[in-house]
């Protein structure tokens, strides 16, 4: 099931840069943007709520989170009950750093895993390039 999600995380993403030709909350294109303190904002775009209309303005629903998915404060959540993490491409040059790791995809999705310790894609964490 979390491989399912982050794969699918991904995937919005990826619809997202694809609809709109950047990645949701962009603003500049120097260097690759981990998505952690804008989490919120993120999940309300790619839901597509009318929270962040200029962001998603056709309103498109990238990704369906279901209510029990999100914590209190609109994260969404693994099993484990820590957010997923997301890192997307700004600086538009086909890859991602993800710790100490180069991702070759534009969009890098991970869970932290039964750990519950962020392992920056080592260890027990679970992928979405794996």
């Amino acid at each position: 099931m979390v491989k399912l999600d982050v794969v699918s995380l991904r995937t919005a993403l990826c619809a997202y840069e694809v609809e709109y030709g950047r990645y949701p909350l962009q603003k500049s294109k120097t260097e690759d943007y981990l998505y952690d303190s804008d989490y919120v904002s993120l999940v309300a775009v790619l839901q597509g709520t009318a929270v962040l209309k200029h962001e998603n303005p056709r309103g498109i629903e990238f990704y369906d989170f279901t209510p029990r998915d999100l914590d209190k404060q609109g994260r969404y959540l693994d099993p484990w009950g820590n957010a997923y993490h997301i890192v997307a491409d700004w600086n538009c040059d086909g890859k991602v750093t993800v710790g100490s790791m180069v991702i070759s995809n534009p969009v890098a999705v991970w869970s932290d895993g039964p750990n519950r310790k962020n392992e920056f894609g080592q260890g027990d964490d679970i992928c979405s390039w794996k």
